[in-house]
Parts: C-alpha cells; structure tokens; sequence
C-alpha cells in the first residue's frame, strides 16, 4: 500500500540485508516497511525533508584490567556533524516498490580510522515526519514512528560483547511512553547519539548514563545544592 494514500496505525522496520563495505565502500542497508497485517509499505523518502534517518556505532570495549581506568564499554557513532555523533539521511535510497528498499551510506564507515570489524556494531534506523496526500499540498498525518536496531559484528559470528544497561519498558513505568525529539522512545536508539562524544552548547555531558543519572537525581547533586 502506498503510505501517502493511506495512514497505517503502525508500522515495523526488519532488516533484510546488511553489507558493511571495505574502505572504498558505504555500507548498504537492505531493509523492509510492514503495516500491522504484514502489507508493504511504499512512497518513504529519503534526503532533509524524507522520513529515514540511519546510523551506524560500534561498541567501544571498556577500559579493564591491571593499570587502565576501569571505565566502561561506550558506542561511539561514525556518523558526525561538527563533531557531534548524529543521523544520516542524505545517501541514495531505492524504494523496490513492494515494501523493501536499499539505503547506501553518505558516510565510508570502513574507512574511519577507529573501524574494527571483530567489535559489536549497531544499525540504527529511524522512521518518522508527516506523510503528504496526493501532493505535498494535501498531508494526510505523522507516519507512526519507528525506531529500530540492529547488532551485529561486521567480520560475522555472534555478537558476545553487548551494552544493555537501560530497559526502556522501566522508563515507561513513570513515564507513560518516553519520547524525546517528537519521535525517539527507544534508549537503544538514544544511545547512538547520546554517548561521550555528545555535549551540550555549555559544554556538559550528554552522555547518557550521565544525563539521565542528573535528571533524577537533580535535587541532590553538589551544584544544585550548591545554588548552580
């Protein structure tokens, strides 16, 4: 069914295929669009006003044993803007007209300079914005959003190494459905962004075991208390 005739109540992302490339290639994400009874879904763009944002990370092994810091295991985006892990949306996207499509990466992930294929990597796919009618005139409502991830060592076998420290169904315990930037509920996806590499215009962290450990426990820390 084509997504700009028809608004689905939901919609899932599942991945289909996944090529990492060598230094001179971007990785080509091959992926599905399914409504609630299993239809493919046509008509999702990409580029600055489409409906896809992608992103890859790897799993930064922790700093342990004998004379290291003992500092945990971090992911570390390769997508960057102004030196700030983000999104990309910018990259070729074929729509095969049957629900699947194939995303090719703006950005050589195989050809960064911390790239390691035996490490745990993470796929991220986010699916959102307004989807227009007949025209860009005539929009027909939110896309229901999407936010989808995927594990997996480039070099194969079994992912071993994992971060799993937030269970965002505990979140939700409180906070009903938690959602940040309009369509963003799922921590495994917030830590793609929100991870050391990541600071605010005042230059604190927002890293994400540290931003959220200060918003509860806002009223006890030393600066608050302090009068900051």
């Amino acid at each position: 069914f084509n997504i700009h005739a028809e608004l689905p109540e939901v919609l899932t992302v599942s991945l289909i295929d996944l090529q990492i490339g060598t230094s001179v290639q971007a990785p080509v994400v091959t992926f599905r669009v399914t409504d609630g009874i299993g239809r493919g879904a046509v008509g999702f763009r990409a580029g600055s006003s489409g409906h896809l944002r992608f992103a890859i990370a790897k799993l930064t092994p922790g700093a342990n044993g004998p004379g290291n810091s003992g500092d945990p295991s971090f992911w570390t985006n390769y997508i960057k803007s102004n030196n700030r892990p983000t999104t990309e949306r910018l990259g070729r996207l074929v729509d095969n007209q049957d629900g699947t499509y194939v995303y090719t990466f703006t950005t050589t992930v195989a050809a960064n300079p911390g790239y390691n294929a035996a490490l745990t990597h993470r796929l991220s796919i986010q699916l959102s914005g307004t989807l227009s009618g007949e025209t860009t005139q005539t929009p027909i409502g939110p896309a229901p959003p999407v936010n989808f991830t995927h594990d997996f060592v480039p070099a194969g076998g079994p992912v071993t190494s994992t971060r799993e420290i937030v269970d965002v169904d505990n979140c939700n315990q409180c906070h009903g459905k938690l959602t940040a930037h309009g369509s963003r509920f799922e921590t495994k996806y917030c830590v793609m962004c929100h991870n050391p590499d990541l600071n605010d215009a005042n230059g604190n962290s927002v890293d994400l075991k540290v931003f959220i450990h200060k918003i509860h426990y806002s009223s006890n820390l030393p600066s608050v208390r302090g009068g900051v």
